[in-house]
């Protein structure tokens, strides 16, 4: 058997099995009173939530790896910016670490670090899978911030599939997407499209790099900060399965 036949061959069967073998996720926890370095110290309060496919799966390996680093992503952002963990586990400990380090330094402080991560399947089929993360991170200050984050995976691959890996014209669904995001705030189709408040930039429509699908249909996430204020809070974009099928690739 040639190489290239032999590569071809494995190929083919890794999809064929990832095509017949079902998804069945398995809901993981991490919380202040799973985690060991929290046994004998002060710890922030924790919940994580995330999910992982079953590992007898073919696809297992890249999609725990996709969704954790993901995950982990959100995590470490709030406590070490520069450099992201890989795995939720390693974030949870990072974000742990910073909030020790700081009672070491201020041992009266009352500030009391928050992690509440909420992961799971929001919608999957032939063609997507389609994890949706809500979070709660609070280090400190004023208030805590949170959001909702997508990651929109390939079944057969399980790869990340970008926008324009998902739309076949990116240029069209934004054109169609204002349209459907003036609507929902009641913003005519001559005015100004921040009229209403809100901060697009240049004052021109654009679409978000947040985006997912939903058992309602797809859903495109303006984060805090990214077009509004603090206390609006993400902007959600609804659109309806009938509404984007004519768009998908």
């Amino acid at each position: 058997m040639s190489r290239c036949f032999a590569l071809y061959f494995t190929g083919f069967l890794l999809f064929s099995c990832a095509s017949e073998t079902p998804l069945e996720f398995t809901q993981q926890t991490i919380s202040s009173s799973n985690i060991a370095a929290c046994t004998d110290k002060k710890c922030p309060e924790i919940t994580v939530d995330y999910e992982l496919l079953n590992e007898t799966h073919p696809l297992a390996a890249i999609i725990n790896k996709e969704n954790q680093k993901y995950v982990a992503a959100i995590i470490s952002s709030a406590v070490m910016p520069d450099q992201y963990a890989v795995t939720v586990s390693e974030g949870v400990h990072s974000f742990v670490s910073n909030f020790q380090d700081y009672m070491g330094d201020f041992p009266s402080s009352v500030e009391m670090y928050e992690l509440d991560i909420q992961n799971f399947v929001a919608f999957s089929d032939d063609d997507f899978i389609s994890l949706q993360t809500d979070y709660y991170i609070f280090t400190g200050g004023a208030h805590g911030y949170g959001g909702l984050e997508y990651l929109v995976l390939d079944t057969q691959s399980g790869n990340q599939l970008l926008l324009d890996q998902i739309v076949e014209d990116e240029a069209a669904f934004a054109q169609f997407a204002e349209v459907q995001f003036r609507s929902q705030n009641d913003i005519t189709p001559k005015a100004n499209i921040n009229s209403t408040g809100f901060w697009f930039d240049e004052d021109l429509f654009y679409l978000s790099e947040t985006y997912g699908f939903t058992q309602d249909g797809f859903e495109i996430v303006y984060q805090v900060y990214d077009i509004s204020s603090y206390v609006e809070g993400p902007i959600t974009l609804s659109i309806t399965w009938e509404q984007i099928k004519p768009y998908l690739k």
